[in-house]
């Protein structure tokens, strides 16, 4: 499972990426918010950075640790939450309740 989630987490973290990066005008400011904003292209722009070193935190976890599985699967679970409606979500990779 989490092979195919770190994938799919990172496709999504990649689209996210492009669409941050879209034209901003030359101030750097989008049309509807202020830096460090919700939203704001910046922000969107720490945040995929800060959930890419989470998603290799976890995977490097899954990889050669002993212990902690269990966590950084529901790491990942969590994560791709809000990206449960897209089409290439698998239902399986919902957080344990």
């Amino acid at each position: 499972m989490s092979a195919d989630l770190v994938a799919f987490m990172n496709a999504r973290l990649d689209e996210d990426e492009q669409f941050a990066q879209g034209p901003w005008g030359d101030n750097g400011y989008s049309e509807y918010n202020e830096p460090g904003a919700p939203g704001h292209h910046l922000r969107v722009l720490a945040e995929v950075d800060a959930k890419r070193r989470i998603i290799a935190t976890c995977n490097h976890v899954l990889a050669y640790e002993d212990h902690g599985h269990w966590l950084a699967n529901q790491t990942l679970a969590i994560l791709a939450m809000p990206y449960r409606d897209h089409p290439n979500y698998q239902p399986e990779w919902a957080p344990d309740a």
